[in-house]
Formats: structure tokens, C-alpha cells, sequence
């Protein structure tokens, strides 16, 4: 797009990436003197910790670091514009919702976009049903490379599910992957689980025959999600029951899945576990109805979360700042 990036946080340090499940963005723009400042704004950073952590929980920003850029990008947490509104406000602020908002966060965005310069975009439109929605300026999902996500094939005849630290998830969340467990084996991957590097990962999505999708509640979608839908992997997803909890957030709308699929046409979706476990019996049993399901969910994944759907959208957010 012509537009310089600087990733300055603690989740996307370059040289510390929080995680290797996926590795950091491309082509960032790495500047060494703005790294040293931002992660050592409040004292030596923690032993063995790639980001100073009192920064991380105070949000703390200096003007000396602000007056560097022309607009700020500030992704989930709502209150790096609270702790530092005096130094950022005469700037375009973006703020980027992951789909793990709630009350508290939303009413600090109430308070702030309607003070200035300060931009509301949703990973998701179903985010308009979270407790105290403060609005949406843009909607712009998050997306993937068709060309890198591609190429299913189902080679190994058993299902497959990423999922991280299910053992620390809600219980709605443990009881659904647990009761389809005891109808059929499923090869759980994911941190905290049997862990898989990234191209581990895609080969992985491209050779097992189905993918059973565990959702993060209060999340519209995950990752994992788009990543095994574009593959082209057959979906299998639970419905309002057990992919949003309500007894940990919320509304069962913010769940969009119900939204893009449609059973039997571009992937499975239900909550009751014995229909669903008849269909993953169905898919490691008939190569035909595995591939419909795999060219119509591949389809649908592209006319929602392909980079180059949302490449424009980010263009027409810039252009506007």
C-alpha cells in the first residue's frame, strides 16, 4: 500500500516474537533506536522476558516515541488510548478489536472516539452485539494467503483440531472436544497441547481428512478457523451451544459461524454431538462428500477472509485517516 510499518509491541517485538506458532508479520520496518525505547520505558526489562512487563500493563507511552509517527495502531486493549490520551489524541488513532472485548473495554472507547481522532475497527460484524458496543467505523476481517493455505488433500484418515491450553479453557469449551473425544479420536495440536511448528501446521491442515473447530469464546472466530476453512480441509464447527459460552460472555451472536456456514453445503455445523460425530464417520468414509464439502468451504473462506479481499479495505482506512 505505500505505507510504512513499525511494530512496536510487546507481541510483535522482531526480535522476540511471542510465539513461533505463527511467525511475525513481513516486511515490518524494524528501527533499533525505537525498539530500545519501547521496551525499556519503565527500567530493565524482567529476567527472561521479552518485553518489559510493567510497560505491558500500564500501557505508558512517551511523546518522544508518539511524534515519530503519523497515525497510531493500537490492537485489543483499549487502555493504551486511556494511559496515554494526552500524548496521542492530536494524532489518528486506529483501534483493532480481536473479538475478545467486553463492557469495560467498550466504554473506554465510547469515551475516547468521542473526544477526536479515534477510529473503530471490528475484526467481525457480530461484534455489535458485545455488552456496551461502542460502534464500528470499518469492519475488516482478519485474512490469510489462499496461495499459502491451499492444497488439501486428506491423505491421513482421521480428524484433526488446533487449540491451545484447552486443559486451561472454560468448561463449555473442554466438554465439547471431550464428549466428541468420546465418539471418535481426534489429534489435538496447539500450545499447551501437542505442539506444532507453522509449516508443520499447514502440512498438518492440508493431510488430515476433517478439522473439529474449538472456538474461544467470546470470539466471532479464530485463526485456526480461517486457516483450515481456506485450506479447504471439511469443517466441523458447534453451534451457539458449545462455540460461544454464555455463562462466560455475553451474547451467543457475537459467534459468527452460524453466520457462514451452512450444513452440508460448506461445512458442518451443529450442537449435538452424535450428529456431528456421524459426520466425521461420513468423512473418513466417503472421498466424495469430503471433497464437496472442501471446494464449497474453500470458496466461502475466500470471499471472506482472503488478503486480497481485505487488502482494499485497509487502503480505503488510510486514505480517509
Amino acid at each position: 500500500m505505500g505505507i510504512d510499518v513499525y511494530s512496536l509491541g510487546s507481541y510483535l517485538n522482531p526480535h522476540h516474537p511471542s510465539s513461533d506458532t505463527r511467525p511475525p508479520l513481513p516486511q515490518l520496518n524494524v528501527d533499533e533506536a525505537l525498539i530500545s525505547d519501547f521496551h525499556h520505558l519503565d527500567g530493565p526489562s524482567e529476567v527472561n522476558l521479552p518485553f518489559n512487563i510493567n510497560v505491558l500493563r500500564q500501557g505508558y507511552l512517551t511523546k518522544d516515541i508518539v511524534t515519530k509517527f503519523d497515525a497510531i495502531y493500537i490492537q485489543h486493549h483499549a487502555w493504551w488510548i486511556q494511559s496515554n490520551w494526552e500524548i496521542l489524541y492530536n494524532k489518528p488513532i486506529i483501534y483493532r478489536s480481536i473479538g475478545q472485548s467486553n463492557a469495560q473495554n467498550e466504554n473506554m472507547l465510547k469515551q475516547f472516539s468521542a473526544r477526536g481522532n479515534l477510529r473503530l475497527l471490528r475484526y467481525s460484524p457480530c461484534e455489535q452485539y458485545v455488552d456496551s458496543f461502542a460502534g464500528a467505523d470499518y469492519i475488516i476481517r482478519f485474512s490469510k494467503d489462499p496461495d499459502e493455505f491451499c492444497k488439501w488433500t486428506g491423505n491421513i484418515n482421521s480428524p484433526i483440531a488446533i487449540y491451545g491450553n484447552i486443559a486451561l479453557r472454560d468448561s463449555l469449551t473442554r466438554d465439547f472436544f471431550n464428549l466428541i473425544c468420546d465418539t471418535q479420536p481426534v489429534q489435538l495440536y496447539g500450545h499447551g497441547n501437542n505442539y506444532l511448528a507453522y509449516n508443520d501446521m499447514k502440512k498438518a491442515l492440508q493431510n488430515h481428512k476433517c478439522f473439529i473447530n474449538i472456538n474461544s469464546s467470546p470470539a466471532s472466530y479464530t485463526m485456526s478457523f480461517i486457516e483450515a476453512w481456506m485450506t479447504g480441509i471439511p469443517v466441523i464447527t458447534p453451534g451457539y451451544k458449545y462455540g460461544h459460552s454464555m455463562n462466560v460472555h455475553g451474547n451467543p451472536k457475537m459467534y459468527e459461524l452460524p453466520e457462514l456456514i451452512s450444513n452440508e453445503e460448506n461445512g458442518i455445523i451443529s450442537d449435538d454431538i452424535k450428529v456431528l460425530s456421524s459426520y466425521i464417520t461420513k468423512f473418513l468414509n466417503d472421498d466424495k462428500f469430503a471433497s464437496s464439502i472442501s471446494s464449497a468451504g474453500r470458496n466461502t473462506a475466500m470471499q471472506y477472509f482472503d488478503n486480497k479481499v481485505t487488502l482494499p479495505q485497509w487502503q480505503e482506512v488510510f486514505k480517509n485517516l
